[in-house]
């Protein structure tokens, strides 16, 4: 869902995109362009009964090939300013406190609960954490959001599944206080006791009803509706955050009678 370009232009590296979806959004801001984007020669129809409306946009080998010599033979000066340009589009637009939407107004939650002697709101965070997926690699941006502000949260973690996608197995910092919150979140479910705000982080049809206060995190779709059952798990949610206006206006903008 457009990671790996977002981390390009991050870089002040341009970036050669698909003319689809959220992309379309990374690559120019309607004045200056950070990249060359191509428009798509074939479109398909791949979406399932649960997450209908997905099309796999094609673009031209031809055409590739044309847009890589076309960086290939751009003078050094013009690529440099393109990459700058594109770097500096991200800082003003895809921050954390940007690039995540809210539909609606933001929302304010009040302090609840004690935690050693600090007041502290439990929040439990369900996504598939320790995995080496996309929805994974978002938990953890998650995950290293809401740890700015350990000292007012207690945070615990329910790791998923993410389908076939490997787990990962390193051994750093960051994995280590992912498992001591997740020995947290068994030891507090075991106890039944109950959680302040759920941050679930996965496709709309797995949302839940889990706490006080409940926040829908996914990367939509790359499609201009979505679903009935989305609508419905959606309208569950307190809060729904996600990664672009183009992935906002399939919620918005989906109506059905």
């Amino acid at each position: 869902f457009g990671l790996a370009t977002l981390e390009s232009l991050s870089c002040g590296t341009p970036i050669i995109v698909n003319m689809t979806g959220g992309l379309q959004e990374q690559v120019t801001d309607g004045e200056n362009w950070f990249g060359i984007g191509l428009e798509p020669t074939s479109k398909a129809l791949i979406g399932s009964q649960l997450v209908p409306y997905i099309y796999e946009d094609r673009i031209n080998e031809d055409d590739f090939v044309g847009a890589l010599e076309t960086f290939y033979n751009m003078p050094p000066e013009e690529r440099k300013k393109m990459g700058s340009l594109g770097e500096q589009h991200v800082r003003d637009n895809r921050r954390c406190s940007r690039a995540t939407r809210f539909l609606g107004n933001p929302i304010r939650i009040s302090v609840l609960g004690t935690y050693g002697g600090q007041v502290k709101k439990k929040v439990i965070v369900r996504g598939p954490a320790l995995t080496q997926s996309g929805y994974g690699e978002h938990t953890r941006f998650v995950l290293r959001a809401l740890r700015l502000q350990e000292e007012h949260l207690d945070i615990h973690v329910m790791p998923v599944n993410w389908g076939e996608t490997g787990w990962l197995s390193k051994d750093d910092e960051e994995r280590r206080w992912i498992d001591s919150r997740v020995e947290a979140c068994v030891a507090h479910m075991q106890a039944k006791l109950p959680y302040d705000i759920s941050v679930q982080v996965t496709i709309p049809n797995e949302w839940q009803r889990m706490a006080a206060v409940n926040i829908g995190v996914t990367a939509g779709i790359e499609s201009n509706r979505v679903s009935p059952h989305w609508i419905q798990k959606v309208n569950e949610m307190d809060k729904v955050i996600t990664i672009s206006e183009h992935s906002k206006r399939g919620f918005t903008d989906a109506v059905y009678q």
